[in-house]
């Protein structure tokens, strides 16, 4: 299996977060435009590998800050990730902001992983 990273800062989160992706080009903006390329990313993968081959992503499913990433652009997101050849969203959360606040309790992260599957599958 391969997993893309795509979370807690890192350059395809930086890319999907409207905190830290500023740009005015097509890669901006409208999360349809945010999301360009991570999913250029998959698509390149995807073609790289076996079909065989499980293609994961971990994503931010939220970034705790308002404005920020968040649960519903998570869920269009990994829709979108499985129309490009993603087989399973690994959800963590968090990682984008210096001024997240972050609910720390045993399985904090589970509703996230429930919640996209139960709309996306």
């Amino acid at each position: 299996m391969v997993e893309l990273h795509l979370a807690h800062g890192y350059l395809g989160c930086e890319f999907l977060s409207p905190l830290s992706n500023r740009r005015d080009d097509e890669y901006g903006g409208a999360l349809e435009n945010r999301s360009k390329f991570a999913l250029h990313v998959i698509a390149a993968v995807r073609g790289a590998i076996p079909e065989s081959t499980p293609l994961f992503a971990r994503i931010s499913a939220t970034e705790y800050v308002e404005g920020g990433w968040d649960l519903e652009q998570s869920v269009q997101f990994s829709k979108w990730m499985k129309d490009t050849g993603v087989d399973l969203v690994d959800c963590s959360s968090g990682g984008n902001s210096p001024d997240q606040v972050m609910p720390l309790n045993p399985g904090y992260q589970v509703p996230f992983a429930a919640e996209i599957r139960k709309r996306v599958c």
